[in-house]
């Protein structure tokens, strides 16, 4: 599976929210709230990888999460099991729809649980190799008498 990882922290910026910027020689931003059980996480990383593509559309899985994924040859797969902290990741086509979501947030007891149709997106938009969006839930969301909810901004190189 090819790949591309954003990680390594530069700098930090507040405004209205933690700003990273990611040296490599793509960028990667994450701002905005991600809550597990009302418990807020820091998400300081992205990575997009190619997925399998979706009735016939190219597919990636952004990979949101604590810890640089820098040293994981699958931070997809990883981030699932919490090996990356705090993590969420999303898998969406070309054309900006949701196929899946897995939610790892570490204060969840059942941190590592997929869904489908809670996440929703906005002001998608994939220019110059970088995917920019919206994520968020309408409100927090329940899993196993658990909540969740998610409003970020993402913006993140895509592989080549």
């Amino acid at each position: 599976m090819k790949h591309l990882l954003v990680g390594r922290q530069a700098s930090v910026v507040s405004f209205a929210s933690v700003f990273c910027l990611l040296t490599t020689s793509a960028f990667a931003a994450v701002t905005g709230k991600f809550l597990g059980n009302g418990q807020a996480a820091q998400l300081g990383h992205a990575v997009a990888q190619s997925a399998d593509p979706w009735q016939d559309e190219p597919t990636f899985s952004i990979v949101l999460c604590e810890k640089d994924p820098a040293t994981s040859e699958n931070p997809s797969f990883y981030a699932s099991f919490g090996h990356l902290g705090h993590a969420l990741t999303i898998r969406i086509t070309e054309s900006g729809q949701i196929i899946g979501t897995e939610v790892a947030h570490q204060a969840l007891e059942r941190a590592g649980f997929s869904t489908v149709g809670s996440l929703k997106v906005e002001d998608f938009a994939i220019a110059n190799g970088t995917l920019r969006a919206r994520f968020y839930t309408e409100g927090p969301q329940e899993f196993a008498g658990e909540t969740w909810e998610v409003d970020l901004r993402v913006e993140v190189a895509l592989p080549k």
